[in-house]
């Protein structure tokens, strides 16, 4: 009889009970055991229904995820009023409120479209062509700070600051759960500090082994579309790092005897691009970049670097805060704007370039065959639509 994993440990038992009787994952023949090809197939259904669970739980948060409240009124239908205020509320807590949301969702896809215009020829063309799929997934980690995601908002958020007044990031430990450590031994947690630079050097490296999947398979499409994926993700987080407001204490106006001033520039700083409408063509214009010798290393150099310009996003205040200020006139605020974009480009290229290269390196295991198991995937039926409607 399979043992059901309802029995917690007892699985455990049983696939060492099993082991001396388990092929070789290479092993050309086998004498089929009775006992082990029912555990099996007892375990293959069991992460079979435990995955479709998943997704339909997936499925069924989603439906609380709608901007709009639940609240209706006697008739059911949502009141205009309520869905315009509610929109609102939640533009304020989810945009204002939190400390890091970064260039705004326009402005990270003029950002992305402007490093893929300039890409060198050395780099695959699918990239260029599936611009707009790497641009879209940009701004996914953004949506995930959703708190009806609770789980995935909490362990996401700090990945998108890092406050280098607080930790001196030339002496980063090499992993995040190193580094949170190093925040015990300080007093400190590390979602004070933020995981930026973390974030940053895994997305980059898991685009380098898609890359490296590329190189061997060039034309499996499911690769080239997880390196669009993954390429968005590098894209967002190189961003977040040329936005000084995410590198320091001071994101939402100068802290004066440890009291924030409150002057929400972080949000106004996010939306320049956006609101400047920035043409990626123009940002795209005669920029080049280079592979990071060393990928964190050449984060934290750019940190560094991009910290240097706080004080000169700080002193746009005089432009941005006052109300009714036709700031979008001011020189001085489009150029502030142009030369951070053009840096967020010239890095998020970098990276790309930095992704590739490692791929070269990378030793994929010999137990992965893409093109034998992707001939095995089972054709996908067309997909129903809400409510069971073909």
């Amino acid at each position: 009889m399979p043992v059901r994993s309802s029995d917690g440990f007892a699985l455990v038992d049983s696939v060492y009970k099993l082991g001396p009787n388990i092929p070789e994952y290479d092993a050309e023949t086998w004498e089929r055991d009775a006992e082990v090809v029912a555990f099996a197939e007892d375990r293959a259904r069991a992460a079979t229904r435990f995955t479709a669970r998943l997704y339909l739980t997936a499925w069924r948060l989603s439906a609380q995820l709608q901007i709009m409240s639940n609240a209706r009124n006697g008739t059911g239908v949502r009141r205009n009023e309520e869905v315009i205020m509610r929109y609102l509320v939640l533009f304020v807590l989810f945009v204002v409120a939190s400390p890091a949301w970064g260039w705004w969702p326009r402005g990270h896809g003029i950002l992305t479209h402007a490093a893929l215009r300039a890409l060198p020829p050395e780099m695959p063309s699918f990239l260029r062509d599936g611009a707009g799929m790497v641009a879209h997934a940009a701004v996914d980690p953004d949506i995930a700070k959703n708190r009806g995601t609770l789980h995935l908002e909490r362990a996401g958020h700090p990945s998108h600051y890092f406050n280098l007044e607080l930790f001196d990031a030339r002496d980063l430990p090499a992993s995040r759960f190193a580094f949170g450590r190093r925040c015990a031994e300080l007093g400190k947690k590390p979602e004070q500090i933020g995981l930026l630079p973390y974030a940053t050097a895994e997305a980059t490296e898991q685009l380098a082994l898609a890359f490296a999947e590329y190189r061997k398979w060039p034309e499996n499409v499911f690769i080239q579309t997880k390196c669009l994926l993954y390429a968005g993700y590098v894209a967002h987080f190189a961003q977040e790092i040329c936005q000084p407001l995410n590198l320091t204490i001071h994101w939402n106006g100068r802290v004066v005897d440890g009291e924030p001033s409150r002057t929400r520039m972080h949000e106004k700083i996010d939306g320049l691009l956006q609101n400047l409408d920035l043409d990626p063509e123009a940002l795209a214009q005669g920029l080049t970049a280079a592979p990071v010798d060393r990928l964190m290393p050449g984060i934290v150099a750019q940190m560094h670097a991009r910290s240097k310009a706080v004080d000169t996003a700080l002193a746009l205040e005089q432009y941005l805060v006052p109300k009714d200020a036709d700031w979008k006139t001011e020189p001085a605020v489009r150029a502030f704007a142009e030369e951070q974009g053009k840096e967020a480009a010239r890095f998020t290229i970098a990276l790309y370039l930095t992704a590739w290269q490692m791929s070269e390196k990378i030793k994929l295991p010999g137990w992965i065959d893409r093109e034998e198991m992707d001939k095995s995937s089972v054709s996908p039926r067309p997909a129903a639509r809400p409510g069971g409607e073909k």
